[in-house]
């Protein structure tokens, strides 16, 4: 069986990956230990409950190695980075690499879309230039029906953990643009990225690779101060801005729709505001296959993108994601809701008049004390070697009115004084 033909970059400035992927003309203070990242041994390495300890760290040029001749393990044990030069027992953790970490790559994963190599590449300089380093090469799920890539571009001056999913995202929203759509997942501060593998179960008898392709294109280090991503960055801020200011209008609306109710029918609480009352939204949010992905910022089980398009703003959620239209209410901006818009649509498929016909049958005590009363008796009798036991009344054998009658008990009808009336 024959072997793709592994594609290679430039071979300018070949000095740039001798030490590190710096290129001797840059005047940046960065050194060698500046790139170097936490290094997994499979999915399962983790130190957490090891204090003490810290993860091993891979250079540059052991990364470039591993582009060039990829290693042969399982899946579960192929070796990946976590792109942070924070490397603690706790370094797998999102919150301890928004607050710790510094990111000197910027990674990303296409899975999507069959691309070939030339059109990742092209996508990647449209956004980054062509001027700038960076490794691409196929994942150990790629085959040549089915092309799926990993992007690693080398930073000039590390991005600090509080700022690393917010230019992912921006990043994402860049190459988008340009037709590439990247797993939003490697915008999370802790996620594992899987470095060059191809499973033993991948390749041929003599050990060959059945499919992998891979391309070093060398030049500078990306300056994260550049445009477009510059500008996109400040778009999305702005963005972030008028959201809020409709957050505000939303609610207003919602108070003055609540005051119109307490003037047409009285005070009390409906079964929607009780809803919310009893439902914390970010719980009910995780309970319905959400992602907090960073700050208010969440990801939707209905994106393809996985981008974190949902916002939290108190008690109300908006939506970015075309993919959750049929939730909430369209607004001037996006959709928007409260927990029970979300418990209207995971549980009745957006009925609103079943959800609060549902929810107030939950608030509204059972009536029939009849059932109940002879459902403890049958439990009581059931449990007890002597049914009599520990009862405050027996009634005579004979039936009384207001008494109540098990059929077919082998003993006179039992009950409590207190239950005596309903």
């Amino acid at each position: 069986m024959t072997h793709d033909l592994k594609e290679k970059g430039r071979t300018e400035n070949p000095a740039i990956f001798e030490e590190t992927l710096q290129p001797q003309t840059t005047t940046s203070v960065e050194t060698k230990q500046d790139h170097d990242v936490v290094l997994l041994n499979g999915s399962r390495d983790t130190l957490i409950h090891t204090p003490s300890a810290e993860y091993a760290t891979i250079t540059p040029k052991q990364i470039v190695a591993l582009c060039k001749a990829p290693s042969a393990k399982p899946k579960a044990d192929a070796p990946a980075i976590i792109p942070s030069t924070y490397c603690a027992h706790n370094a797998r953790e999102h919150a301890a690499q928004r607050e710790h970490g510094r990111y000197p790559w910027s990674c990303f994963d296409i899975d999507t879309g069959n691309k070939t190599l030339a059109e990742v590449k092209a996508a990647f300089q449209a956004v980054f230039s062509d001027q700038t380093t960076m490794l691409i090469y196929s994942t150990s799920g790629s085959t040549a029906e089915n092309r799926k890539w990993r992007v690693l571009i080398p930073l000039a001056q590390p991005t600090l953990g509080a700022d690393y999913t917010e230019q992912q995202e921006a990043l994402c929203d860049l190459l988008a643009d340009h037709d590439v759509i990247c797993d939003r997942a490697l915008c999370r501060t802790g996620q594992p990225v899987f470095l060059p593998n191809v499973p033993p179960d991948k390749r041929d008898a003599d050990g060959g690779p059945l499919f992998y392709q891979y391309n070093i294109h060398k030049g500078s280090l990306f300056n994260t101060a550049s445009e477009p991503l510059r500008s996109r960055l400040q778009a999305r801020a702005d963005a972030e801005v008028a959201l809020a200011k409709h957050a505000k209008i939303e609610r207003q609306k919602a108070e003055q729709k609540r005051a119109e109710q307490v003037q047409k029918f009285g005070e009390g609480t409906s079964p929607v505001d009780a809803f919310n009352a009893a439902n914390a939204l970010p719980d009910l949010m995780l309970q319905y296959g959400y992602v907090h992905s960073h700050k208010d910022h969440w990801i939707s089980p209905n994106s393809e993108s996985k981008g974190a398009s949902v916002r939290l703003f108190g008690d109300r959620w908006c939506s970015l994601t075309s993919s959750d239209d049929c939730i909430g209410r369209a607004g001037e901006v996006g959709t928007w809701g409260d927990a029970f818009d979300l418990y209207c649509h995971y549980e009745h498929n957006g009925d609103m008049k079943a959800a609060v016909r549902s929810y107030a049958n939950e608030l509204r005590p059972s009536r029939d004390y009849t059932a109940k009363r002879e459902e403890i008796v049958r439990e009581a009798i059931a449990a007890k070697a002597d049914p009599l036991d520990g009862f405050d009344i027996i009634p005579n054998t004979a039936p009384q009115q207001g008494g109540i009658i098990v059929p077919k008990a082998p003993q006179a009808p039992i009950f409590w004084e207190q239950e005596a009336k309903p």
